[in-house]
């Protein structure tokens, strides 16, 4: 008995092995494996259990008995995680063996089982992967030996590696199918080309002649495009004649149709003619194709050719622009090249500034620039076609714009002989930065098939070279900069006064430009010690006379200054036109309309940042309307910033000359009153001294009389002092001079702008003062003159 069951074993394990070689549809394999296991070891039942595509259920797909059709049928399936030998088998990749189902814990119980006994779960693994398991299960209580188990085992390996295989052929056939699929429809797609580019669709033979079938033949294909075999028809006596017709199949789908045809007789057709028809149309079909093949392969060969073409022709284009610096300067080389390539005769590029929204006429080639000069193109540009682009950031092509003008300009350009147009945006990421527009005589030459993405090409390589200028012309103007203003510090550093200062910013800042520049520095006032409260002009100069300078010296009180109040706590204040700057007020354009001012730059002259260290203004003056860059505002900084330094150290300079000056005076005066024992020597050696030491008008010394009523004149310098002595010149104590003031009040009296001053001193042979300075003479205490 042993040895037959062990023969039975063996015969089993090799009838499944033959079936698993022999059989690829899973269909087949698996309902015929579980039943050969059935039968040849007479089990109570056997099934296959297949993991889905999520490896998260193990679903049955074949079964023995009625029990397994009614299992197929209700979908039966088991979670990999479930309480069952299916799910722990599959999780654990491990057969499962329960020889008495009585005492399994971890057990489906199947309704349509009722007489399982023991039961085993083997693992179907395939390249080391679980991809499901075999349930085999007896009516009997330890119905599996081990050597039942191991061959079971070995089949269920052998049956594993059949299903992935057949999944293997399946998924083949499937790629397979689809390729002939795509062949097919290639095959129609290029058949259908071929077709619509032919004028004549077919040939038609009435026994006398061979005449063209035209498109616009009504032709009924319905038929024969639906069915791709033969259709015979004898033909009805009084009725429609007979008929024998074959559809024409690439690849096996109709593209076409031959029939031979007896308009109104009946035919039966002979085998021979079917047989002849049959030949004819398969050599057709087969020179169709031969011809389909050799058209494709000509038409791929000349877009070979034509990509070859279009790649030298962007190849020069690039060459050309990567070669220019300035791209306006290629515009007639660049118009030369794309001329080979498409018919044009109008090349135009314009600029366009996002911040204010203006195109700006680069350069062009052709007659209608005129055109755009005449439009204005620098100012708005909503209702051109160039604004269209910038706005909608897409291409524009107008075929004919004499039929469909869409754009202010399409008129004019119609006039000078541009009939079709292109406007390409030049772009660079999602900025904008231009227009490229190309125009031409011939209709429709922008809409031909290829030339839009070439044109494309074009514009972006102009928009390259266009930003490769801008940044190599803002690199010349940083250098130009750069060296402008080490020009300028160089000569600063080595100016002496306010005035060479100014100079040399103006031979630098404004060589060709109509300004007027001056310095003013703020000065303690004398009489309060307040600082910063006067500014004077140190320096002024005008290149064109235009415009009224103030003159070095002149003060005004810095609550006076227009600028500086425009100015406030900012560093610079701009005025490109004052009548048209809403922070200029009437009375300020009045005073600026007076002397000529038209435009201004006010700057902070400065070495710090607190009030302290403001030392004075620079102001650039023009008397027409002046909109600076922004490199220039850039250098009338640093210009402002560089002269506000060397200003400080010149007024540092100049204090300690001052001081060693008075001192020195001091000093001087002292040893001249020693020197002298004579009154008139004293006073007239002294005034003179004076005078010339502090370079002043005029000096004098008056003394009061016995009563202390007159200031009485006892020495002054000069011509004019001599005049005056001789006429007894005085001032009466209780009048409005300055000097009745000084000796009344005891305190010395300051005059910076005597015709401002209440109290004059009317002197007719000193019409020239304009300042004056009147200090008491006091003697233990007294006031003597």
């Amino acid at each position: 008995d042993d040895m037959q069951l062990r023969s039975v074993r063996m015969e089993t394990a090799a009838e499944v092995a033959r079936a698993t070689t022999s059989m690829l549809g899973l269909d087949e394999l698996l309902p015929r494996s579980v039943e050969l296991i059935r039968d040849r070891f007479h089990y109570y039942y056997v099934g296959i259990f297949l993991m889905d595509d999520a490896n998260a259920w193990a679903v049955l797909r074949a079964g023995t008995g009625d029990p397994g059709r009614r299992m197929l049928a209700n979908e039966h399936k088991l979670h990999r995680e479930s309480d069952s030998m299916i799910g722990l088998c599959v999780k654990s990749a491990a057969p499962q063996i329960a020889l008495d189902v009585v005492e399994e814990t971890i057990r489906f119980v199947n309704p349509l089982l009722p007489n399982t006994r023991s039961e085993m779960a083997l693992p179907l693994v395939s390249r080391g992967v679980v991809i499901g398991a075999m349930t085999i299960q007896s009516d009997e209580v330890s119905a599996f030996t081990r050597d039942d188990i191991t061959t079971l085992q070995t089949m269920a390996d052998q049956l594993a590696n059949a299903i992935q295989n057949a999944r293997l052929y399946a998924t083949s056939q499937d790629s397979i199918h689809e390729l002939q699929r795509l062949q097919q429809n290639f095959a129609l797609d290029s058949w259908r080309d071929y077709v619509g580019e032919k004028d004549i669709i077919g040939f038609n033979y009435d026994l006398n002649q061979v005449s063209p079938l035209m498109p616009f033949d009504q032709l009924d294909t319905n038929e024969f495009l639906e069915d791709t075999g033969m259709m015979m028809n004898r033909g009805v006596e009084g009725g429609d004649g007979a008929i024998l017709r074959h559809s024409l199949n690439i690849r096996g789908k109709p593209v076409g149709m031959m029939s031979f045809e007896e308009p109104a007789m009946v035919v039966e057709w002979s085998e021979d003619q079917v047989v002849v028809l049959d030949a004819v149309r398969t050599q057709l079909e087969l020179a169709l194709e031969n011809r389909l093949l050799i058209d494709r392969s000509q038409h791929a060969l000349q877009e070979a050719q034509q990509r070859e073409s279009e790649l030298e022709f962007l190849q020069e284009i690039s060459a050309l622009l990567n070669a220019t610096n300035d791209i306006a300067d290629s515009c007639g080389d660049l118009m030369t090249r794309i001329r080979v390539f498409t018919p044009i005769n109008q090349l135009t590029m314009v600029t366009y500034d996002g911040q204010t929204d203006t195109l700006t006429l680069l350069a062009g080639q052709g007659k209608v620039m005129g055109v755009y000069k005449a439009l204005s193109y620098s100012a708005t540009f909503n209702a051109s076609g160039f604004g269209w682009v910038v706005q909608s950031s897409a291409v524009v092509i107008e075929d004919d714009i004499r039929i469909t003008p869409r754009f202010l300009e399409d008129t004019p350009l119609a006039v000078q002989g541009v009939l079709a147009r292109i406007l390409l945006p030049l772009k660079l990421g999602a900025r904008t930065m231009g227009i490229l527009e190309l125009g031409s005589a011939q209709v429709g030459a922008f809409s031909r098939p290829g030339v839009l993405p070439i044109l494309q090409q074009v514009g972006a390589q102009a928009a390259s070279a266009m930003e490769r200028g801008n940044l190599l012309s803002v690199a010349q103007s940083n250098a130009e900069e750069s060296q402008t203003l080490y020009e300028i510090t160089r000569q600063l550093a080595e100016a002496t006064d306010a005035p060479e200062i100014l100079r040399a910013i103006y031979a630098h800042a404004f060589p060709d430009i109509n300004a007027l520049a001056e310095i003013g520095v703020f000065v303690t006032d004398p009489e309060t010690g307040v600082a910063q409260s006067w500014l004077e002009t140190v320096a002024s100069f005008d290149n064109r006379d235009a415009l009224n300078p103030l003159q070095p010296g002149f003060r005004v009180r810095v609550s006076e200054v227009p600028e500086l109040k425009l100015l406030g706590t900012q560093h610079q204040f701009v005025c490109e036109d004052i009548r048209n700057d809403e922070r200029i007020d009437d009375g300020m354009q009045l005073a600026f309309a007076e002397q000529n001012i038209r435009s201004f730059i006010v700057m902070e002259l400065a070495t710090g940042v607190a009030a302290s260290e403001r030392i004075g203004l620079f102001l650039i003056k023009f008397s027409n309307p002046y909109s600076p860059s922004d490199q220039d505002i850039r250098l009338y900084t640093t210009i402002a910033d560089q002269a506000a330094v060397v200003l400080s150290n010149r007024q540092l300079f100049q204090e300690a000359e001052s001081r060693v000056q008075r001192q020195s005076t001091a000093v001087d005066l002292a040893n001249l009153t020693t020197a002298l024992s004579d009154r008139n020597s004293l006073l007239n050696e002294s005034v003179s001294f004076i005078q010339r030491r502090f370079g002043l008008h005029f000096a004098g010394i008056f003394m009061l009389d016995e009563l202390g009523q007159w200031a009485v004149l006892q020495a002054g310098t000069g011509e004019i002092g001599d005049r005056l002595l001789l006429m007894g010149y005085r001032s009466q104590v209780d009048g409005q001079s300055l000097i009745a003031q000084c000796v009344r009040e005891g305190r010395r009296i300051i005059a910076l702008d005597v015709e401002a001053e209440m109290a004059l001193n009317e002197n007719p042979l000193l019409p020239e003062t304009r300042s004056m300075l009147v200090f008491p003479l006091v003697s233990r205490g007294q006031t003597n003159g």
